[in-house]
């Protein structure tokens, strides 16, 4: 069991009368002499099984540096003990190689995630599971797996992986006014008074209205309102519901 585990920031590092640096404490008239300086707080997990280890009020989230490689952490209890996010998590010694540190980053995501559901706190697993997916993206070779990256890049910019009921909204707006543009460009629709605009750019971005289009071409611009309008509909409804099991 680990209780209240925090960094330290200072070290008290023991000298003597000429100013050189000691591990261990020296005595000039039976009192101590030392200097304070400062030093990296860290976490290190490597090559390691944490096994049913309970981490009760432990700020990991403070340290300056958790280091993780290759590691089983799956079967810890936390209590009062944020993980890490992404950018946060390191592997030292191969900084240099980006798609081995994905790799890592991702396995140790992916077993917070569990730990979290283990717990029945599926919120902070939902939280995880898009750091997780963000990883993931990243890793992704575009040539080779372009839908899957593209689909991909569209959850996380329109709703972060579900996360988020503002992003689907905001884009749904931003995409629907482009093309609603588009088509009153064309003069796709009817309208007789500018006044009139509001009402048709709102009722467009319904995607179960009825066909109103007048030129036979401009049914592609509706064919696209529609998926885009579903597809942000079923982002914020999935955002919405991410608190239900």
């Amino acid at each position: 069991i680990l209780n209240n585990v925090n960094p330290i920031n200072e070290l008290k590092s023991f000298i003597n009368d000429s100013g050189v640096n000691y591990r261990f404490p020296l005595f000039t008239d039976n009192t101590f002499l030392y200097n304070e300086i400062e030093s990296c707080s860290s976490i290190f997990i490597n090559d390691s099984d944490l096994g049913n280890t309970q981490l009760i009020s432990c700020n990991i989230k403070a340290f300056d540096l958790f280091n993780f490689h290759n590691s089983k952490v799956l079967d810890v209890f936390i209590a009062d003990t944020p993980f890490p996010h992404r950018n946060d998590i390191t592997t030292g010694g191969f900084e240099g190689d980006e798609v081995y540190l994905l790799e890592q980053k991702r396995l140790a995501l992916s077993q917070f995630k569990k730990i979290y559901e283990g717990q029945g706190d599926m919120v902070r697993a939902a939280e995880f599971r898009a750091e997780e997916m963000e990883v993931y993206r990243s890793q992704l070779n575009k040539k080779e797996k372009f839908g899957t990256w593209l689909i991909l890049s569209f959850s996380y910019y329109t709703s972060n992986y579900g996360q988020s009921i503002w992003l689907p909204l905001a884009s749904l707006l931003t995409v629907h006014y482009w093309l609603f543009m588009w088509a009153l460009g064309v003069h796709a629709f009817e309208y007789t008074a500018v006044k009139e605009l509001p009402y048709h750019f709102f009722y467009l971005a319904n995607p179960i209205r009825a066909y109103e289009f007048r030129n036979d071409w401009t049914i592609i611009i509706d064919i696209l309102m529609r998926i885009w309008s579903s597809y942000m509909v079923y982002n914020f409804i999935r955002a919405s519901r991410r608190f239900i099991k």
